[in-house]
């Protein structure tokens, strides 16, 4: 027995899978929704009707933090359950995050792109896989090394030409968005002009 399988007193602290319960609430009601499952060493996810969703052959299956999608890990790769409507991706990514508001952050083939709680396609995957930050009008993106900022619709709002771009949170100036470019710092409109 190694030392991290024991409590501070000695006594053996028995395996279990991370987080294996997701409860959606609803008034004082709780519904379970899906149930991680551990067989042989491997995870799956069935549904509150048995119904397989992942077999139990998987690395790893944890819920997101707002419980809307389960991560399913196999090797290096993850797929995305959604809960909402039960949609079911390929195992395909490298990453996947959520921002808490709406919205979950993947990178596949090396490129980033955003997701809704429901799995739709927000943002293309054309972007360097570093953070995408959510912004109040869309998400702050890199490509090629360069910032710019793509709308919740996937509509470039300022292509990713800029050092960095970033939101002001000055009251009154909540349309304009500060970039740098070298050593020049400049304000952009929404609608993509220089000021």
């Amino acid at each position: 027995t190694s030392r991290q399988d024991v409590n501070y007193y000695g006594n053996k602290i028995p395996k279990i899978a991370p987080r294996p319960f997701t409860f959606n609430y609803s008034k004082l009601n709780k519904t379970l929704s899906c149930i991680t499952v551990l067989k042989n060493g491997k995870y799956g996810l069935i549904d509150n009707s048995g119904k397989i969703i992942y077999p139990a052959d998987n690395d790893l299956v944890k819920p997101s933090l707002t419980d809307q999608y389960y991560t399913i890990q196999k090797g290096n790769l993850l797929g995305i359950y959604f809960t909402s409507n039960k949609k079911k991706t390929e195992l395909e990514f490298q990453n996947v995050y959520e921002d808490g508001l709406g919205y979950v952050m993947a990178v596949k083939s090396n490129k980033a792109g955003v997701l809704s709680y429901k799995g739709e396609q927000l943002v293309p995957f054309d972007y360097d896989p570093d953070f995408i930050m959510q912004l109040k009008y869309g998400f702050r993106v890199k490509k090629n090394k360069k910032s710019g900022i793509v709308s919740k619709s996937g509509l470039i709002i300022v292509p990713p030409i800029y050092d960095d771009v970033d939101s002001f949170y000055e009251n009154g100036f909540e349309d304009f968005i500060k970039v740098k470019s070298g050593e020049n710092y400049g304000i952009i409109n929404l609608k993509g002009n220089l000021i």
